[in-house]
């Protein structure tokens, strides 16, 4: 807006000398107000040559050409912009940037010649993605004025509040920084080294929460897994009811998550013990660190911060690790997340390739992602986003990198630790263990799955797939990780080397070799070009694990792999004479631990099918007690002629009848009252039960009425009901409705 009114700025200053020179010719100078109008408007184009009669006009007349050329400046400036607008979006790479105008400003730059700045008035770009930086507000009205258009084109929206697993749209990517910086800072500090030297048990602590925490949290509780047995404790000094009360799962977890009532300086012993503190993004942050440093000894603190401005001041500064997450979480390759979902995509088209027999190629990469749901494709971004951190556990024990070179006790290790990703994933997000009454393995409208158990309860089919995924995921890794190694692709140097053979033979001399010299040296700038584009590039995650992977690293595994094989075979023949001993008595256990596990699941199962028809059957009883006194009441009112106003039945189905005076129990009318009474609750019960319009069948239902009740409820029944059947060995049915003039049709037996 502010842009746009800028511009709007600049338009009415060209205006100026106009407005001066008719002010001048028509006020000062006497002329007619269209002559003024026509000399003034000359101006612009030079071609006022008299003497000027006074100082308006003679300012006018310097002015107004100097307008004309800024005039035409941005008019050439602005479509020039349009120009490159259009030439980016054909190249198939553009990314219209939106939003304010620091942010959208740095990333258009960042990403360089891609990049479209559209500006911070909203106003519709043609690009091939777009990339939404404006407040969440903003960025929803947008995409939601624009939904049509945006319809087949990669849209990257800011958001904090709305979590990303909720879109339908795959191609709706919703993106937060403090996710971004969540997922980064967890990869780039991996706490395996310090849980191993630990035995797998310690505590982190957050001091303060906020938005950043919670997603700190969230990724260190995926991420931090590195042993089936640990226990690493997440204490967070912070308001996070609003966090518990979203996340209610929590404590499934086997890493317990503790919130503190109380303040961090009332716990000192606990900041002295941690093995990591989070000092976090907060009111006077500053001067908490200052507080820290001087309440604690030997403690270490990761500072987290836009930027390290003060901190240096500090006395103990060497404690402090600070972390300007900003920075990082706004690289333009962390925000769009390119090489975070190709993985996720590739590892759903093994699952699909392992389970449905889909061929693997990158169309059915797509498809196969396409047909996922918001939840399950950033379970797939879990699960590779976690495979980074095993691969530098891999990496830290010098196992083998491809899955074929890896022992069985190795795999089932992975295998399990996957398990625990899945589990916590789901259990973040509100799922807990439970069986669906359709049979199927999950009830995502209940958030219940049955596979929510520890690992070891598992079925051995359900081992034996986590194995498989393990094995096909994890074959090929060194490859999948390792980057392009050609920044000038060989072809590309082959068809150089042809242009210029061809320019010298097409060509004669000594034009030839003139054009083989022009050739040769626009090349030999695009080489050098893409060679010092290469070097300024910021490393991928890929090429910084492969980089440290030497030589002797990668050979590592292949001689502790030839002492392991040697020394199981030694082990073997003991090993099999106990694992034959052992053999019968296991497969006794198993049955009997398979058939306990199979009564424990029909019992929960059972239970639950009658604890939820308990509780539909008490919202029936109620439903069905209100909506039938209010239907009895109205049926009752009409066919007794209003003298009872109301019907009312109670727990044990008493009923009573309500006039304008009194309350009148049933016992108390007569027997043509209760047969009308017994009739209006028929009639309300059949409507409230059944949904389409069924025919009323009575069966010499007026024997106990008088004349007068016989007419006001056939009356009703005509009103009422499309279809009524009597049944009667009488005729006083018949005499009433000849009386009362009600059509019928008469068949006799």
């Amino acid at each position: 807006m502010k842009e746009k009114k800028s511009n709007i700025g600049k338009y009415l200053l060209i205006l100026v000398p106009f407005v001066m020179g008719v002010t001048g010719f028509t006020v000062l100078d006497g002329q007619p107000v269209v002559d003024s109008l026509f000399l003034s408007m000359e101006m612009y184009f030079l071609n006022y040559s008299d003497s000027p009669p006074n100082i308006l006009i003679e300012i006018a007349r310097w002015t107004a050409p100097l307008m004309t050329a800024s005039g035409v400046l941005m008019s050439i400036s602005k479509i020039r912009g349009k120009i490159l607008q259009l030439l980016r979006y054909y190249r198939g790479d553009s990314i219209a940037v939106y939003g304010d105008n620091i942010h959208r400003k740095e990333m258009v730059q960042a990403l360089g010649s891609c990049g479209i700045d559209a500006g911070e008035d909203w106003e519709w770009v043609k690009a091939k993605k777009y990339l939404l930086l404006g407040n969440e507000d903003e960025n929803f009205r947008f995409y939601g004025q624009h939904r049509e258009a945006f319809a087949g084109h990669t849209v990257y929206l800011k958001s904090e509040n709305l979590a990303a697993e909720g879109i339908l749209d795959p191609h709706l990517r919703l993106f937060c920084p403090e996710e971004t910086a969540a997922r980064l800072y967890w990869r780039r500090n991996c706490l395996y080294e310090t849980s191993c030297a630990h035995g797998h048990r310690l505590q982190i602590v957050f001091l303060g929460f906020g938005l950043l925490g919670e997603k700190l949290l969230e990724y260190a509780l995926q991420d931090n897994i590195f042993d089936p047995k640990q226990r690493i404790e997440y204490h967070i000094f912070g308001d996070g009811a609003e966090f518990q009360a979203s996340h209610r799962e929590l404590s499934q977890m086997s890493d317990p998550v503790i919130f503190h009532a109380e303040h961090w300086y009332e716990n000192i012993p606990l900041l002295e013990s941690a093995d990591r503190i989070l000092l976090l993004p907060q009111k006077g942050q500053l001067g908490m660190a200052g507080k820290l440093l001087a309440s604690t000894t030997g403690t270490a603190f990761e500072v987290f911060t836009v930027e390290d401005d003060g901190f240096e001041l500090l006395s103990g500064r060497e404690r402090l690790h600070v972390v300007e997450w900003e920075k990082e979480a706004w690289n333009p390759a962390n925000v769009l997340g390119t090489e975070m979902f190709e993985h996720a995509k590739k590892l759903n088209l093994h699952y699909a390739h392992l389970y449905g027999g889909v061929e693997e190629n990158s169309e059915n990469m797509e498809l196969e992602w396409g047909k996922l749901d918001g939840f399950t494709r950033y379970s797939n971004v879990s699960a590779a986003d976690y495979h980074k951190i095993r691969v530098h556990m891999m990496k830290t024990d010098g196992w083998s990198m491809d899955a074929a070179g890896l022992s069985q006790k190795q795999m089932e290790l992975l295998a399990e630790l996957e398990h625990i990703r899945w589990c916590r994933y789901h259990q973040f997000h509100n799922w807990r263990m439970g069986i669906p009454k359709n049979g199927a393995r999950k009830d995502a409208t209940l958030r219940i799955h049955k596979d929510l158990i520890p690992y070891d309860e598992l079925t051995e089919e359900e081992k034996k797939k986590e194995r498989q995924r393990e094995e096909e995921h994890g074959k090929g890794v060194m490859d999948e990780i390792r980057p392009e190694k050609w920044r000038i692709h060989p072809m590309e140097l082959l068809v150089f080397a042809l242009v210029i053979v061809i320019a010298v033979i097409l060509f004669s001399k000594p034009w030839n070799y003139l054009i083989a010299i022009v050739l040769f040296l626009a090349f030999g700038l695009y080489i050098w070009n893409r060679m010092k584009v290469g070097k300024k590039q910021v490393k991928t995650e890929p090429e910084i694990i492969l980089e440290e992977i030497t030589q002797e690293e990668e050979k590592v595994p292949i001689e502790k792999l030839r002492w392991e094989k040697s020394h199981i075979t030694a082990e073997l023949k003991e090993k099999r004479i106990q694992y034959d001993n052992l053999g019968e008595q296991l497969a006794e256990l198993d049955e009997v631990n398979e058939r306990s596990r199979e009564y424990e699941m029909k019992r929960q199962a059972v239970q639950m099918a009658a604890d939820h028809l308990e509780q539909l059957s008490e919202e029936m009883r109620g439903y069905l007690k209100r909506d039938l006194n209010e239907k009895a009441s109205s049926f009752i009112c009409e066919i007794t002629g209003g003298k009872y106003k109301k019907l009312v039945t109670d727990e044990k189905l008493h009923v009573s009848l309500m006039t304008d005076e009194k309350r009148v129990e049933i016992e108390q009318v007569s027997r043509g009252t209760v047969e009308q009474v017994y009739l209006a609750l028929r009639m309300a019960v059949g409507e409230l039960l059944c949904e389409e319009e069924m025919p009323v069948i009575l069966d010499d239902a007026f024997a106990y009425y008088d004349e007068e009740r016989m007419l006001q409820t056939l009356r009703w029944l005509k009103e009422h009901k499309k279809q009524v059947i009597i049944f009667t060995c009488q005729t006083r049915e018949e005499q009433v409705m000849k009386e009362a003039g009600l059509v019928y049709h008469k068949i006799e037996l």
